[in-house]
C-alpha cells in the first residue's frame, strides 16, 4: 500500500496500490451502506462482508490509551520554545520500505507493518513524490461562551453551531439541519449588537425562555444573551454587547469574550495562548467549532520547504470545510449504520479542482506506465 504517515486532516494523493486498496474498502462500505438505505426503505438488507461489518460496530474501536498518553498541551508549551513541528510522527510502512524520518533518509529494510517514530518536520521524507497535500483552511471560533445569570449569578456555558433568526425554529441539531455557509458566516460575524441570533449548544441549569445571562470584564465592557427558546441540548440566543467606541462586530466581541472551544478529553479551561495554538498556520475562514487537528503541526517554514523542494515536487492547495456540531456528538449507538451524521458546510475553489484533476490524472498516466512496464517484463521472462 505504500509508505503513508498517519494523517488525518489533510488529503494526501496516495500511490495507486493504496488508492485501489481504498477503492476495495469503498465499494464494500458503500455496500454496507447503501444497504442500510435499503433497510430504511423496507426493502431486503443485502448480507454485508465480514469484515466491513466488523468495522461497523463501535466497540471494535475501544481500547485503552493511558491518561499520560493523551497531550493536552500543544509541543510548543511542553519543551519550550520548541516550534509546532517538533512534534512526533508515527509512520506505518505498509509494503516492506522503510518508513525512514530522518532527514536524507531513503528507506530500507523495515518489516512489512512496521512502525517508526519521528519529528512532523521530516514529512518531506516520509510523504510519496509529486504529492498533492490538500489543506482545510477552516478558522476555528471562539465561540464557547461563559455567562452568568442575571440575578442568581448561576453559571451556564453556550456553544455556537449556527446563525439563525429570531422566529426560527431552535431545532435539536439533527442531521438534518442544513449547515451555514461560509457567506452566512460572514454576515453573521460582522452583525453588530443585538442582531446576533445564533443557535447554541447549551449547558447549566434552569436555561428556559426569557433567561438572561451577561459577563463584564476588568474594561467595564459587557457581553449579555438572551435566550428567546430552548429545545433539549439546543437553545436559540439573541447576543448584545458593548464595548466601549465605535460600534463592534459579534466577531470582534467573540474574540474578546469568547473561548476556544477546546475538546473534552483535554481536561483543561483554554487559556489566551489557545487561540493562537489551537489553530493551523494557514487558517483563514472561521466558522469552525474544532481545529482540522492533524493541519496544527505544520509552520510556515516548513510549508515554504515542502513547496520549494523542486526534487520531490510536493505541491498545496486549499478547501474550506467547516467543523460542526457534530464532531461533539459521540455514537451512542453500538452500530455506526444508526448513527446520524451532521451535515458540514465546505467550499472548493475552481483553482482547487484544477489541482486536484490534474493531480488524478497525473497519477493515473503513472499508473498505466507501470502497469505497461509490468506486462512486457512478464512477457520477456515467459519468451526466455
Amino acid at each position: 500500500m505504500g509508505t503513508m504517515p498517519l494523517m488525518a486532516a489533510i488529503g494526501v494523493a496516495a500511490p495507486r496500490a493504496f488508492r485501489l486498496g481504498w477503492r476495495r474498502f469503498s465499494e464494500c462500505a458503500s455496500a454496507a451502506f447503501g444497504a442500510a438505505a435499503s433497510t430504511a426503505s423496507g426493502a431486503e438488507r443485502p448480507q454485508i462482508a465480514p469484515q466491513i461489518a466488523a468495522l461497523l460496530e463501535a466497540d471494535a474501536y475501544d481500547y485503552h490509551l493511558p491518561e499520560g498518553r493523551i497531550a493536552d498541551r500543544p509541543v510548543t508549551w511542553r519543551e519550550g520554545s520548541a516550534p509546532r513541528d517538533a512534534s512526533r510522527l508515527l509512520c506505518l510502512d505498509t509494503d516492506a520500505r522503510a518508513c525512514d524520518v530522518r532527514p536524507g533518509g531513503g528507506g530500507g529494510g523495515a518489516a512489512w507493518g512496521g512502525l517508526r517514530h519521528g519529528r512532523f518536520k521530516d514529512i518531506a521524507h516520509v510523504l510519496p513524490r509529486d504529492s498533492l497535500i490538500v489543506m482545510n483552511d477552516s478558522r476555528v471560533v471562539a465561540g464557547r461562551l461563559v455567562l452568568r445569570k442575571e440575578g442568581t449569578g448561576g453559571a451556564i456555558e453556550l456553544l455556537l453551531i449556527a446563525p439563525t433568526t429570531d422566529d426560527s425554529a431552535a431545532g435539536d441539531g439533527s442531521s438534518d439541519t442544513p449547515p451555514p455557509t461560509t457567506q452566512q458566516l460572514d454576515a453573521a460575524f460582522a452583525a453588530h449588537s443585538g442582531a446576533a441570533v445564533w443557535r447554541c449548544m447549551v449547558r447549566g441549569r434552569n436555561v428556559r425562555s426569557g433567561l438572561v445571562a451577561s459577563t463584564r470584564d476588568d474594561a467595564g465592557a459587557t457581553f449579555r444573551a438572551e435566550i428567546i427558546r430552548r429545545a433539549g441540548k439546543i437553545a436559540t440566543a439573541r447576543f448584545a454587547w458593548e464595548m466601549g467606541g465605535p460600534p463592534a462586530s459579534f466577531g470582534a466581541a467573540l474574540e474578546r469574550f469568547g473561548r476556544v472551544p477546546l475538546p473534552p478529553y483535554m481536561r483543561r479551561d483554554a487559556t489566551d495562548a489557545d487561540r493562537a495554538s489551537y489553530q493551523t498556520v494557514y487558517a483563514r475562514q472561521a466558522g469552525s467549532a474544532a481545529a482540522p487537528t492533524a493541519g496544527l503541526h505544520f509552520t510556515p517554514s516548513l510549508l515554504a520547504s515542502l513547496r520549494s523542494d523542486r526534487t520531490r515536487g510536493t505541491r498545496t492547495c486549499h478547501v474550506t470545510l467547516h467543523v460542526g456540531l457534530g464532531t461533539f456528538v459521540p455514537i451512542s449507538h453500538g452500530n455506526a449504520l444508526s448513527h446520524a451524521m451532521h451535515a458540514e458546510a465546505f467550499t472548493v475553489t475552481r483553482a482547487t479542482l484544477r489541482a486536484l484533476g490534474d493531480q488524478l490524472r497525473r497519477k493515473k498516466k503513472e499508473g498505466e506506465g507501470e502497469g505497461e512496464g509490468g506486462r512486457g517484463k512478464r512477457a520477456r521472462n515467459k519468451k526466455k
